[in-house]
């Protein structure tokens, strides 16, 4: 009875059935839970060279198009021009943008930011700012590295989520 008792702690711990080790594996993903991809091949560039994934989207030719960033080796330009998607080469991952956004919306109201987002067609995080601020000089420096665009705009943004 001990033997079998011991073997089936042996399997929980192996295959991570506990309810510790399930909470561990969610807090250091450091993918997003819910993303869907509209091509099989996105999907398999984003968890394997995550680093080199940009975005996927239709270009204005309706093509499905992969962004991946310059420098990404030969042999992920291949396999995505292999699976029949378009390429466009571009400075910044995804992961880098999301993580410069988060950034962001946790200091929205500081930086007199009314809306945020990412293009993944233009490789940039677009903010919109009200006409008469002045950006900070730190969104000074993501503007002139390319990372941000911004939008004057005295239209009223209503947003439904809040970032307090």
């Amino acid at each position: 009875m001990k033997k079998v008792f011991v073997i089936i702690i042996m399997i929980l711990v192996l295959t991570g059935c506990s309810k510790e080790s399930e909470n561990e594996v969610l807090e250091d993903n450091p993918f997003e839970l819910d993303v869907s991809f509209p091509h099989y091949k996105a999907e398999e560039v984003y968890y394997k060279y995550n680093h080199y994934y940009a975005g996927i989207f239709y270009d204005e030719n309706h093509a499905l198009t992969m962004a991946i960033v310059e420098g990404a080796p030969d042999y992920v330009l291949a396999s995505v021009e292999q699976s029949g998607l378009k390429i466009k080469l571009v400075q910044h991952s995804e992961a880098k943008l999301e993580s410069i956004k988060k950034i962001l919306l946790s200091r929205m109201k500081e930086f007199e930011i009314k809306s945020i987002g990412i293009s993944q067609k233009n490789n940039w995080i677009e903010i919109t700012v009200r006409t008469e601020v002045i950006l900070s000089e730190v969104l000074n420096q993501y503007v002139k590295e390319g990372i941000i665009h911004v939008v004057y705009s005295d239209l009223v943004i209503t947003n439904t989520t809040t970032y307090d």
